[in-house]
């Protein structure tokens, strides 16, 4: 698919019609190092548009939006008129730092596309800070980090150089409206994103101080455990101790006995 600018495109959602992708002014110019600059840069002067990709002819039409950057979708839907709606969590930054030098707050924010050429709706849905959605069910419901402040862990190992303290999921159904909520332990902070396993959900939590860095610094003194959940209410259920773990962030839940050798040896 043709863009005029690098964009740096890091999710786009799917619907039975539609690749839904997004050209966004959040742009990746290697040249920019010859010059001892940031590879990516927010240029909104280049405009932003939501592409919908036929599936059936390949063809793309384009919808322009307000300029933002989006890194992660949490859903899109058709409708019976031919319209799609998507939900994402936008940002805007307020320079020309990129989000990954400049941490930027996202929001629930959604778009409804068509069906009429050119026509687009967008609202923000909530207000509450999050990162990294993940799918918890068919009818567009989703569960998220939620941010609590914007100031470390990352301090030894900065990307961004300021990085946000991550305190509870928060789950919202396909309306989009919030529905649960778990709440981390006082000092302790959310390491990685939510998984979705059956009727469960699980997050990794850990009591990492401000000083600590993400790849073995100053790990003397930090617990990290794995928080079971139920899904549809996101009350603790069980938890267990894992390795220590300074920010792990993504995360995947696979079939135990599919990674366990007849010799009961990982």
């Amino acid at each position: 698919i043709p863009v005029p600018a690098p964009v740096f495109l890091h999710d786009l959602e799917l619907t039975p019609s539609y690749v839904v992708v997004l050209d966004l002014p959040l742009t990746v110019r290697p040249s920019r190092l010859a010059f001892n600059a940031f590879p990516v840069a927010y240029e909104p002067s280049n405009g932003a548009r939501v592409g919908l990709f036929s599936r059936k002819t390949s063809g793309v039409e384009w919808w322009e939006v307000e300029a933002c950057v989006v890194l992660h979708c949490a859903g899109a839907a058709e409708a019976a008129d031919g319209s799609v709606t998507l939900r994402a969590l936008r940002s805007v930054p307020d320079g020309d730092r990129s989000y990954i030098q400049s941490y930027t707050p996202a929001y629930l924010h959604e778009w409804r596309i068509g069906p009429e050429k050119g026509a687009v709706t967008e609202r923000r849905l909530s207000d509450v800070m999050m990162e990294f959605p993940v799918p918890c069910g068919s009818d567009g419901a989703f569960l998220a980090l939620r941010v609590r402040s914007i100031e470390g862990p990352l301090l030894l190992h900065c990307s961004p150089e300021t990085g946000v303290l991550l305190d509870g999921v928060v789950k919202f159904d396909g309306s989009g409206r919030q529905v649960a909520t778990y709440d981390a332990e006082d000092g302790w902070w959310c390491v990685s994103e939510p998984t979705v396993c059956g009727k469960y959900a699980t997050v990794m939590v850990s009591n990492v101080a401000k000083d600590v860095g993400s790849y073995g610094d100053g790990f003397d003194g930090m617990a990290t455990k794995v928080v079971v959940l139920d899904l549809e209410s996101l009350e603790k259920v069980a938890e267990q101790e894992a390795a220590k773990t300074g920010y792990g962030l993504h995360s995947l839940w696979l079939p135990w006995d599919s990674h366990v050798e007849e010799s009961n040896e990982v």
